[in-house]
């Protein structure tokens, strides 16, 4: 598929859309790191809607517990244009066609390109996790450095370490 894939982004040409059917691996998997960087630089992922193939329902001749990706891309020139939508897991024929008639999740391909390393999809149970997810991931890490406040990990009170805090015989 790895092959197929990147085939795949080298034929769509500006302005062309490509669909496929690839394992979930194509979107998240470190192997294929290369070719989302290189999708994500040029193409916008209209659709991305995986399927859990649960007994069968898409394939059946493929294992049950594979999780398949419908990708449609295309490619653009105009890096603000290029969005990633986001539908599924769908584990039903019932719940894909209920689940494509509510919005997609839907992220600019930069914000995708800072949540990890290497640019790996979410696959979050429902539209809605991905909504949510995308509201807490548009606020700053609470890592980053910040001139107003700091977070930093708490302990509770430990008896041994912490006994100067304690008042010892008062009654």
């Amino acid at each position: 598929y790895k092959a197929f894939a990147w085939r795949f982004l080298q034929l769509v040409r500006h302005e062309g859309t490509v669909g496929v059917v690839l394992p979930r691996k194509a979107v998240e998997a470190s192997g294929m790191r290369d070719w989302r960087f290189a999708a994500l630089a040029t193409c916008s992922f209209e659709d991305v809607t995986m399927l859990l193939n649960t007994g069968g329902w898409v394939f059946d001749d493929a294992e049950p517990r594979y999780t398949i990706g419908l990708l449609s891309l295309r490619r653009t020139g105009d890096a603000d244009r290029r969005q990633v939508r986001l539908h599924g897991p769908f584990s039903s024929a019932s719940g894909y066609e209920s689940g494509l008639l509510q919005p997609a999740g839907e992220f600019s391909a930069g914000d995708l390109l800072s949540w990890s390393d290497g640019a790996e999809f979410p696959l979050l149970p429902s539209s809605d996790h991905l909504r949510i997810f995308g509201q807490i991931r548009s606020h700053p890490k609470l890592s980053a450095p910040r001139a107003e406040w700091t977070a930093r990990g708490m302990r509770e009170l430990n008896a041994s370490d912490d006994k100067d805090h304690f008042i010892f015989g008062a009654a």
